[in-house]
């Protein structure tokens, strides 16, 4: 008995190394990468003046995984061919080299951390090649790319032109910010405006003006009172701009009042009588008219709750309705019949099947903002009859 116990024991043994054995080699068959220079992200701009370190990243494959390759560095050269700098990059998960910057260790991308004022590379511009070299000797390089050290200087918001609060209903009006930068107006890529509920500090929202190129300071777009959509309140908006080597302006700060105001539903169309069919199912598109004084970008929802004849709610309430202009699509819960996109006409097309019991039903009308107003509108029914 106790050798048959034995004997089962290595059979179930072996048989689980087995299989181990083959998921192991699944995992590999088909996954084996080249030895291969297969991704670079290397900055286009570094500021000599930054203390901010700055990330190189370059992901390296190999049939072996890292155990094939034996390093990875990138060169700087100058404009008459002279290597002024070669910086080791490592996949060590920043073990070994902490100045690495690495994540993860082994995964075949190899990082390296450099903070600008302290790698002695002078202004100027150079090519940068990233280089790996197998532990076969086989070595690759990368096509070359550009690189501009120099004094970066950052931005400065010179003037905001913002209104003070967004009402309901408001006009198209422009917004803008003058931007200045030491080194051309070409160097500062956009203007960032942040949103936070006046004194919170999570940003609600983020709005961006891009460079208007020409040499033009003014960064500047137009908003009406659809900016108001989703926002309710007093903010206090962060403005700054960002450059091209990411050195930020400081922030400019401006306070804003957004006066939102609940949707308006009305006018249901609903069929006064309908007569349920001997066998199958009749069917009635209801339609109610919604839109918001912050544009229908602050319409969360429009809906209907229903009531049977005895009073009782709906199973399935509420039901939403929809402005998409979709034709009817069974296979699609957002295609209900509407006519026309973006026309404040809310549509669904609702079926009853023979059987339904008949009476009165009740459909109650609702619209519901993105601030959470809750608008409650027309009350309407329809008989149902045999």
């Amino acid at each position: 008995m106790q050798r048959e116990r034995i004997l089962i024991f290595s059979l179930i043994l072996m048989g689980l190394l087995f299989i181990i054995a083959c998921q192991e080699k699944k995992e590999i068959v088909g996954t084996e990468l080249p030895f291969a220079i297969q991704e670079i992200h290397f900055p286009a701009v570094v500021s000599s003046l930054s203390g901010t370190p700055v990330l190189f990243t370059a992901y390296v494959t190999h049939p072996s995984g890292s155990a094939g390759i034996d390093s990875v560095y990138f060169s700087l050269t100058d404009s008459v061919g002279t290597t002024v700098k070669t910086v080791a990059m490592f996949d060590d998960g920043g073990v070994e080299h902490p100045e690495s910057g690495d994540a993860i260790a082994f995964d075949q991308v190899y990082s390296r951390l450099i903070i600008p004022t302290q790698w002695g590379v002078p202004d100027g511009n150079y090519r940068l090649v990233l280089h790996a070299v197998a532990v076969s000797g086989t070595m690759l390089e990368s096509s070359e790319q550009t690189l501009e050290v120099f004094p970066n200087q950052p931005p400065q918001i010179l003037n905001v032109i913002f209104p003070d609060s967004i009402p309901p209903g408001m006009p198209p009006v422009q917004i803008g910010v003058t931007v200045g930068d030491n080194d051309g107006l070409d160097d500062v890529r956009w203007v960032v405006i942040q949103g936070v509920k006046a004194g919170a500090t999570t940003v609600l929202f983020t709005d961006t003006l891009y460079n208007p190129q020409n040499n033009n300071p003014l960064f500047a777009m137009e908003i009406d009172s659809s900016y108001g959509a989703g926002k309710d309140g007093d903010y206090t908006l962060k403005i700054f701009a960002e450059d091209r080597v990411g050195d930020k302006s400081a922030n400019s700060s401006h306070s804003l009042y957004i006066h939102n105001t609940a949707p308006l539903v009305w006018d249901a169309v609903v069929p006064d009588t309908m007569q349920l069919p001997s066998g199958g199912a009749v069917d009635a598109k209801i339609t109610v008219r919604a839109k918001d004084r912050q544009s229908a970008a602050d319409l969360d929802s429009v809906y209907f709750n229903a009531y049977l004849p005895d009073g009782t709610p709906a199973t399935n309430n509420p039901f939403p309705m929809f402005d998409n202009g979709l034709p009817y699509d069974p296979n699609d819960p957002q295609a209900v019949g509407d006519e026309v996109a973006g026309d404040g006409v809310y549509s669904l097309t609702i079926f009853l099947p023979a059987g339904t019991a008949t009476g009165a039903y009740a459909f109650h009308f609702f619209a519901r903002d993105k601030v959470g107003h809750l608008t409650t509108g027309p009350v309407d029914t329809i008989r149902v009859i045999q």
